[in-house]
């Protein structure tokens, strides 16, 4: 009796403890003191242990969309809460989803795990089109997992970046979980993860590898005019209507800012821009819209 108390006491107590981990996740000044204390990675793997489904599948509902995602790892357990969650980008699927219709073909662009790819691949249903891509080659294999997990058949995934030239280029990674980038960051380690090929989004249209979009996801830390110069021919078609754009100005190059990228939507006609900050952080969203009045976008700032 005093062990079967006991265990239902522990059960009890490591709950609680994964609901006060979570909170302090779900709070980018918590998690920015935790790294400057050095005890995210200690934190993140006793959040695992504690919260962690026994099958290792994360399920995640969106609006009214089911989606499942294997995670093996502490780390990919915490950034995938962190993404879906309130505190991250759970209202830009919400509204991604409601831009998105059946028969829509949707570009994935540093899809990482497939956050995005299962759920547009789910909006846009089987007559409808998913292209993603994602260089690293672990990413890529969590991607091609997420995909077969969903049992998704209308998504196609490219182990490439996107970028303004065809070539090669090295990738670094971050102290940061999840941040992968094609520029030197200022807290990347000292040698690239790997080498990645490179091309232009308009050089696959044009070889008829990929269809136009309707709509473009764009998540590559730093590296987002080089997709967007790769990309001019592709914005200017009249079927591409809608851009997400995740904007770090700390993380651009020195000969390129926010509003070179800006001005590169605006001039292939996305006149709608709607803007969606991070607490603490100068990272943004930008939506960009080609149609006055959809999905309540508009030339404003939201919190």
């Amino acid at each position: 009796m005093h062990d079967m108390e006991f265990r239902t006491q522990l059960r009890q107590c490591l709950i609680d403890v994964a609901r006060a981990l979570r909170q302090l996740y779900g709070r980018p000044a918590s998690r920015r003191a935790l790294a400057i204390l050095h005890l995210t990675p200690l934190l993140s793997r006793w959040y695992y242990r504690c919260t962690k489904p026994a099958d290792g599948i994360v399920r995640v509902r969106v609006q009214h969309v089911r989606a499942q995602f294997r995670v093996r790892t502490d780390d990919e357990f915490v950034l995938l809460e962190l993404l879906a969650g309130s505190a991250g980008e759970k209202h830009l699927i919400e509204l991604m989803l409601t831009l998105l219709r059946p028969g829509d073909v949707a570009y994935d662009v540093g899809a990482n795990m497939g956050l995005y790819t299962v759920f547009f691949s789910k909006q846009v249903g089987p007559q409808g089109r998913v292209i993603a891509f994602e260089p690293l080659r672990a990413n890529y294999q969590r991607l091609q997992g997420n995909v077969a997990l969903n049992r998704l058949e209308n998504v196609r995934c490219f182990q490439k970046a996107l970028g303004h030239c065809n070539g090669t280029a090295d990738i670094y990674a971050s102290s940061n979980i999840g941040n992968f980038s094609l520029l030197r960051r200022k807290d990347a380690y000292e040698k690239p993860a790997e080498r990645v090929e490179v091309i232009t989004g308009d050089d696959l249209l044009a070889a008829g590898t990929c269809p136009v979009p309707r709509v473009i996801k764009i998540d590559v830390e730093g590296y987002e005019h080089a997709v967007l110069r790769g990309l001019a021919g592709t914005l200017n078609r009249p079927e591409c209507e809608f851009v997400l754009c995740e904007m770090h100005p700390s993380l651009q190059p020195a000969e390129t800012d926010s509003d070179d990228l800006l001005k590169l939507l605006r001039t292939a006609g996305f006149q709608r821009v709607a803007y969606y900050r991070r607490a603490s952080s100068d990272i943004y969203h930008v939506v960009a819209s080609k149609a006055a009045g959809v999905g309540g976008l508009s030339d404003s700032e939201n919190g």
